[in-house]
């Protein structure tokens, strides 16, 4: 019994790295499903929307600590793209009037239990002022996102750093993401086909995006509709001309008012001399 509690004990021993292992939160798998569920906004110039997201803790353990910074960071549309700064007046994140916002602690309680879900939404404002895209050309402000959090699996709490592509230099992004370094990348850095080592972060997150685009104008519309019934009309109008006899009240009607626009627009023929 005795050999059998050691070599029980021995064996707890050799597989705790690998369940430490398992309980990741860098895994790839659970980065990939931190953020989830987006409600992006779609706005006409001088409009306002809602834009939220879950983040979703999908460890083993509670994440503390959490600190989660939002900002937009692009726009473009399918001819150009600019980089937002602090010189552009909008769009902007109403919790701060600015283009970058951080979610207070209180908004996730300091903690994300595991397996919990925690609904987050900030108001995007815009003017009349706001870059947008045209009529037939859609305008995309790209947000990018930011999150640090402690998490404990059984090792000890350690510091970690998520961010999503608009944080990467296109430079680094390269470096991250070429074959060779990719090939040479530590085991440990090295993360589907990326090298980490290149990005200083944990895990890549999302961007996500939403739309500022002037507004369909509703005249063609409106002249269309009006252009339909006036055909139906002239259409209806031959019909009762080549086809006597079928709708008797309608006729009637018609010849009454061709009398009228004869009277009113037809000149007076001159009496021969």
């Amino acid at each position: 019994m005795r050999l059998q509690a050691v070599v029980l004990l021995l064996s707890l021993i050799l597989l705790l790295p690998y369940a430490a292992a398992a309980d990741d939160p860098t895994r790839v798998d659970r980065v990939n499903k931190l953020m989830s569920n987006f409600s992006t906004p779609q706005l006409a110039p001088g409009e306002s929307g809602t834009f939220a997201f879950d983040v979703v803790n999908t460890n083993e353990n509670n994440m503390t600590n959490i600190s989660l910074t939002i900002s937009i960071y692009m726009f473009a549309t399918a001819e150009e793209t600019k980089n937002v700064d602090d010189n552009w007046s909008t769009p902007l994140i109403r919790n701060t009037q600015e283009q970058r916002y951080t979610f207070p602690p209180f908004d996730l309680n300091g903690t994300l239990a595991e397996n919990n879900t925690e609904r987050l939404r900030v108001t995007i404002d815009t003017s009349v002022h706001t870059v947008r895209g045209g009529v037939f050309d859609q305008g995309t402000y790209f947000v990018r996102f930011r999150m640090e959090f402690d998490y404990d699996n059984e090792t000890g709490p350690q510091r970690y750093l998520m961010a999503s592509r608009g944080y990467f230099t296109d430079q680094m992004w390269e470096d991250a993401t070429n074959d060779t370094n990719v090939a040479t990348c530590d085991p440990a850095d090295r993360k589907g086909d990326i090298c980490f080592t290149y990005l200083s972060v944990d895990g890549i997150i999302p961007d996500s995006s939403f739309g500022v685009k002037e507004p369909m104008p509703m005249w063609p519309f409106y002249t269309f509709v009006v252009l339909a019934g006036f055909f139906l009309f002239l259409a209806l109008m031959f019909h009762l001309e080549e086809n006597p006899g079928t709708w008797p009240w309608m006729e009637r009607k018609w010849r009454r008012f061709r009398g009228l626009w004869r009277q009113t627009f037809q000149k007076p023929k001159r009496p021969k001399k």
